[in-house]
Parts: C-alpha cells; sequence; structure tokens
C-alpha cells in the first residue's frame, strides 16, 4: 500500500509542477534514433542490449525512451533528448 500512496505523491507533484510524460504513441526504429542520442543511452547503460525507442515529449523537448534488457534480462531505459541529454534513467 506504501508504494501505491507513493507512486500517487510522486504523479501527483509531477503533474503539478507541469512536467508531461513521454508519449508512447510512436515506435522509432532504433537506426532512425539520433546518433547524440543513441550515443548518450549506450554511455548511460553500457550493459544494455537496446531493443524499442518511443519518441514523446517531455517538459516541451523532443524525447526518445529507449528500452533494452542487461545481462541479467531486467528491463532499463533511458529517456535522452536529440542532442544527447539524459532526462532519466529507469
Amino acid at each position: 500500500m506504501c508504494n501505491i500512496l507513493r507512486a500517487t505523491l510522486v504523479a501527483g507533484i509531477a503533474l503539478a509542477a507541469g512536467c508531461s510524460q513521454v508519449n508512447h504513441d510512436e515506435v522509432i526504429p532504433l537506426d532512425k534514433i539520433p546518433e547524440a542520442a543513441m550515443q548518450a543511452a549506450q554511455k548511460t547503460l553500457p550493459d544494455v542490449k537496446f531493443e524499442t525507442c518511443y519518441k514523446g515529449t517531455y517538459g516541451g523537448q523532443e524525447i526518445f525512451e529507449i528500452r533494452g534488457k542487461n545481462a541479467a534480462g531486467k528491463i532499463r531505459e533511458v529517456e535522452v533528448t536529440t542532442t544527447g541529454e539524459v532526462v532519466e534513467i529507469e
């Protein structure tokens, strides 16, 4: 129950602060990701084999949410701007 309350609180704070969530409507092939964005993702999560990418916006900026699995099979993702700025790591 505590995790649900925490997630709700975090989501509420983010919405109140004007943050936007990544829009996952558009799937982007890995070879269409801007080079700076892909390099930043690989540098940030070097042990991850990236498999999918979603294009969206975050705080009014175009970003790419790049997902893959590490050697243990855990799904990891990194959100980066077109210029390679890391926005979030999960």
